[in-house]
């Protein structure tokens, strides 16, 4: 029987997580089985041999060791890599470009930064980056949300 107000800040927070709400319970039914493919692929690859599994979840194998310099998240770095989805599809390729890319190592997905951070120039690696170091529930160009993403990196320099 009282009259009650609410502030418009305590609505605006509370539209707010009834939105995010609705939003990840959309995407999660649209892509969740994207989402539910790679935490199966990275299951099983994290028990191959050569590959290494970080705290984050980031997996990777050394193709090639590097002795050169390492990178910190403040570099820009050189790199030529290809990037797949699980099921095999190529993305993106600075091979077929044929033309390297710099950028800062800050500058990309926290699956790419992590790996950058412990690559000696000269390196080549191939990444497995989990869906929550990668774009997460975003659409990316061909990369559909949720997905588990394979990259092969390959660090030519420090600039």
């Amino acid at each position: 029987g009282e009259n009650a107000t609410v502030s418009m800040d305590s609505t605006q927070k509370l539209v707010k997580k009834q939105m995010e709400y609705y939003h990840k319970a959309n995407m999660e039914k649209k892509y969740g089985a994207n989402r539910i493919a790679g935490e199966e692929f990275l299951k099983a690859n994290a028990k191959k041999d050569s590959v290494k599994v970080t705290p984050s979840g980031l997996q990777y194998k050394v193709l090639t060791q590097g002795t050169g310099e390492i990178p910190t998240k403040e570099s820009k770095v050189k790199v030529n890599y290809e990037g797949h989805l699980i099921n095999g599809t190529e993305f993106d390729s600075s091979y077929k470009r044929n033309k390297p890319v710099t950028f800062p190592v800050s500058g990309v997905i926290a699956g790419w930064t992590e790996a950058l951070c412990m690559m000696p120039v000269g390196s080549k690696w191939m990444l497995y980056v989990p869906q929550d170091l990668a774009y997460k529930d975003r659409q990316q160009a061909k990369i559909p949300p949720f997905s588990c993403l394979i990259f092969k990196i390959e660090l030519l320099g420090i600039e």
